[in-house]
């Protein structure tokens, strides 16, 4: 007879930099969702404590207090690290016999380092909504069989570090619907008293950016829910009432565009009212595809465009041409879709005539938004490694500098950046680049990047 349902599991999501502004929406924990309902299938008490807009540790400490469990699951991102392991400490102070685990992207990319300087019981790698289910149930019955569970780090009974080789969840049909039960969907609301609904309808990306972290999670592998899924979940969000405004979250939606004008026409069949926006490239959109998504509610699509000099593009790894910018903008404003785009300042290689080459190509494409961000140093990407190779960073930075994200400066300072944002801010009329402020003075207000050493080589 199993066990599982006499096993009590809590899963925390730590406070996250940004969510203190109001002006910035915040989703809901939607991966810790999913392995929730996975491990409900199977009878586990499970509980989710949303830590997102959090930032008092003595509050933190007394929602702990008043939340035991056998299992603790910490989710983890480079940006809110810090927090995760104050948490992952406090707990061990608290329920010294309780098992602690992390998850999530940046536990996966840098467990050794993790194993050795927190006390944790366990590391899930990529994917857990499987193998935390097996570690759970087996928890359950007594058994340790770490080992035999892929996708796992641990430290063995001699002290040595552990990783069983990852398999990922190639049907990932077989994940069940996220556990919105298990959170209040009214915490999630933005300033204009709506939810932003979260849907993930595939998982990876075949590309291979050079400042992106996902190869190093996914290895280029690309998954889709079957559109049936995706059509379950829209249900699913539509019944909860409280605005249809949707988010399809994936990580490069429109890869498949046969798949993605699908997906439309059975939204369109069924009815389903529904305003969306979602993420794609630039050499992946056509008129026909963006007709079809006008017509099943989409609003607004978000491309990486991230400059407009060609030798910074091959720099990135970004796999298109400037000419597919042009047309993916042209198509996109035809067929009445805002088109916004992501600009990434300060590239390696980055100097005045880049610059002026995005500028130029700004004007040209004129994004309904643009979002500025500067260039993040993040663990797992090939621009990291390139760094570490020339000792300019190593792994210890994410143990010592609490939540922030080094920021690649050679030839560009914070100060520059800001400069030139406002120079292309005088070149356009309208407000389009007032959140890119906002991301701007949220980096610089909220404490998530160190500005003080502003003329290091990193931030």
């Amino acid at each position: 007879m199993r066990m599982a349902d006499k096993i009590n599991v809590v899963f925390i999501n730590p406070p996250f930099c940004l969510s203190t502004n109001p002006r910035l929406s915040v989703s809901y924990p939607l991966g810790l969702m999913y392995i929730a309902a996975a491990l409900e299938k199977k009878g586990v008490k499970v509980k989710i404590i949303d830590l997102i807009n959090k930032r008092n540790m003595r509050s933190i400490i007394s929602i702990l207090k008043n939340n035991p469990a056998d299992v603790f699951g910490i989710s983890m991102l480079t940006h809110n690290r810090y927090e995760a392991f104050k948490i992952a400490k406090t707990i061990r102070l608290l329920y010294k016999d309780s098992k602690i685990v992390f998850g999530g992207a940046h536990p996966t990319i840098l467990y050794e380092q993790l194993l050795r300087s927190i006390d944790v019981d366990a590391i899930f790698i990529g994917e857990s909504e499987l193998s935390f289910v097996d570690y759970i149930l087996n928890l359950s019955e007594g058994r340790d069989v770490r080992a035999k569970i892929p996708g796992i780090a641990f430290r063995n009974n001699d002290g040595a570090i552990c990783c069983t080789p990852g398999k990922y969840i190639e049907d990932i049909d077989e994940i069940p619907l996220p556990a919105f039960h298990l959170i209040d969907i009214n915490r999630y609301k933005s300033r204009f008293n709506t939810v932003d609904f979260h849907l993930i309808t595939s998982r990876g990306c075949p590309f291979h950016c050079n400042f992106c972290s996902l190869p190093a999670i996914h290895k280029g592998r690309y998954r889709a829910h079957s559109i049936a899924r995706v059509i379950e979940e829209l249900e699913l969000i539509i019944s909860f009432k409280k605005g249809n405004r949707i988010l399809f979250h994936d990580d490069f939606f429109s890869v498949d565009s046969e798949r993605t004008r699908n997906l439309c026409e059975n939204i369109i069949k069924k009815g389903i009212a529904i305003r969306w926006s979602t993420r794609s490239r630039v050499d992946a959109v056509d008129s026909d595809t963006l007709r079809l998504m006008k017509k099943s509610g989409c609003e607004e699509i978000f491309y990486g465009v991230e400059t407009g000099s060609l030798k910074i593009l091959k720099n990135m790894n970004k796999k298109f041409e400037i000419e597919d910018v042009i047309k993916a903008f042209s198509l996109t404003k035809k067929g009445g879709i805002r088109a916004a785009c992501g600009i990434m300042l300060g590239y390696p290689g980055e100097n005045k005539e880049t610059l002026s080459e995005t500028k130029k190509l700004l004007s040209l494409i004129r994004p309904d938004k643009v979002y500025f961000t500067p260039t993040a140093i993040l663990p797992g990407t090939t621009l990291y490694y390139d760094f570490m190779r020339q000792k300019l960073i190593d792994d210890s930075y994410w143990l010592k500098n609490k939540n922030s994200i080094p920021l690649y400066k050679m030839e560009m300072n914070y100060f520059s950046m800001m400069r030139e944002i406002y120079d292309i801010h005088l070149s356009f009329k309208g407000n389009f680049i007032d959140k890119s402020m906002l991301i701007f003075n949220a980096l610089r207000n909220e404490a998530c990047f160190r500005i003080s050493s502003l003329f290091d080589k990193f931030i």
